[in-house]
């Protein structure tokens, strides 16, 4: 009897590792998702953008209140906030502007932060005016 518990707690364990995602548990790690998205493992400095932009995207879903930490943020993400949010994530940190503006330190912190929001709403902006053109050609149609 003792073994055939041991056997099925053995069991379970192989399988929440091999799975990585077992009942409430899951085990995100961005760095290593975007890295996997983007093609290649991330530099320090890629790294470090990456979670800037994950931070946002955390704030953004609202899943940062009350003190509440990142890693708890990311495992509270639904399975489409978080690839999209690994995805855009992934589009800033190989781009070389955000490369270059880390560099400057507390300054380019904020730059950064900033380029992302501009970036955010530039996206929304136009498929705002997407949306808006298109309902226009129905209505001359």
């Amino acid at each position: 009897m003792r073994r055939a518990v041991v056997l099925l707690v053995l069991f379970v364990a192989a399988i929440s590792i091999a799975q990585a995602d077992f009942l409430w548990w899951k085990t995100r790690d961005p760095v290593r998702d975007i890295g996997k998205s983007v093609g290649h493992r991330l530099t320090d400095e890629e790294a470090e953008i990456a979670r800037f932009g994950m931070t946002f995207y955390c704030v953004k879903f609202g899943y940062i209140a009350d003190g509440a930490s990142l890693d708890d943020a990311y495992r509270r993400m639904t399975d489409d906030e978080y690839a999209f949010s690994v995805k855009q994530s992934g589009k800033l940190c190989t781009n070389g502007a955000a490369k270059g503006v880390l560099k400057l330190g507390k300054v380019g912190e904020k730059i950064l932060k900033a380029i992302i929001v501009t970036a955010e709403d530039a996206a929304k902006a136009a498929g705002e005016y997407i949306d808006r053109k298109a309902e226009s050609y129905d209505k001359r149609k």
